[in-house]
């Protein structure tokens, strides 16, 4: 016993292993800082990939470019505007509506649930000449580091995904 108390004061005074107990307390919150600022990096370059596709998409189907307007040749238009985006044409929803009296949509915008293989039934009206017309459409993602930082904080449904939405808006050309 007399040989272990020297012992013990001894190792307790020494200081060779203080900056691996700092780093092992710190890493972790600079890992998950880290972690989230690349998702939320992710998170808005697909969000802007997704604005931007729906953008050329509308802006060419309000000049009548596009002929044969159905919902797979709208996603498949704005899929090949979008990169770095999994299963796009799988996982976009999109809708189009008519805007009456200036009175928008209240319901949410409508996602695809990735659990099942019914995709659901949206609105796809292109509208007459002249008529406002209101496009939403959702794209489910999944997150990269999904038990970190900001996969913890967004809104999630229920297969764990994320849906990513853009709005847009045009009014037909007159022909």
């Amino acid at each position: 016993m007399k040989k272990f108390i020297p012992w013990l004061r001894r190792a307790l005074r020494r200081e060779d292993g203080n900056a691996s107990i700092e780093f092992a307390l710190i890493i972790p919150v600079f890992l998950t800082i880290f972690t989230a600022a690349f998702e939320s990096g992710f998170v808005m370059l697909r969000l802007n990939m997704l604005q931007h596709g729906l953008d050329v998409t509308m802006r060419e189907l309000r000049l009548g470019k596009m002929t044969n307007v159905t919902q797979a040749t709208i996603k498949t238009k704005i899929c090949s505007k979008m990169t770095m985006v999994d299963n796009c044409n799988e996982n976009l929803l999109v809708e189009i509506t008519r805007i009456n009296n200036w009175t928008f949509p209240t319901t949410n915008t409508t996602c695809r649930d990735l659990q099942t293989t019914a995709v659901p039934v949206v609105d796809l009206n292109i509208g007459q000449q002249n008529q406002l017309m209101l496009v939403r459409a959702c794209l489910v993602q999944d997150m990269i580091f999904s038990t970190a930082g900001l996969a913890m904080s967004l809104p999630q449904n229920y297969d764990g995904d994320f849906n990513l939405i853009a709005v847009s808006a045009y009014v037909n050309e007159p022909t």
